[in-house]
């Protein structure tokens, strides 16, 4: 069950309470506990009392549902980040050791040059001393 919808569980419940608490407040003065004269008013009284804690257990358990489904995005949150860390360290590696690759290969390709420069100017000097 996503965030969304255990919130929305928890606000159609916490309305729920509400209405519960209102009709308790307008049964029974602040302080006072008056017993329902008729026998149908007492067994709706039990009834709202069971009623109340039943949404109170329930609203208690999907909080704690809630706080758990929180902790595990955390903790998937987290591992996600660390292989994507260690991800980007690894093609840090990479990209460093083909840098390191190409600078070889490019001094290298300065020293064939080199090479080539010297021979060509060496072919050149022979070439004008027998002239």
């Amino acid at each position: 069950m996503s965030k969304e919808a255990e919130d929305e569980e928890i606000e159609i419940l916490d309305r729920i309470i509400d209405q519960l608490s209102r009709r308790a407040r307008e049964m029974s003065p602040i302080g006072t506990s008056p017993l329902p004269a008729t026998k149908s008013e007492r067994m709706e009284s039990e009834s709202n009392k069971k009623l109340t804690l039943q949404v109170h257990k329930l609203r208690e358990l999907l909080k704690e549902r809630a706080s758990l489904h929180r902790q595990e995005l955390l903790e998937l949150k987290s591992m996600h980040q660390r292989e994507i860390s260690d991800m980007a360290e690894r093609h840090q590696e990479e990209v460093e050791m083909l840098e390191s690759e190409l600078d070889r290969r490019e001094n290298e390709v300065q020293s064939l040059q080199e090479a080539l420069r010297w021979s060509t100017n060496t072919k050149i000097l022979s070439v004008l001393s027998i002239l």
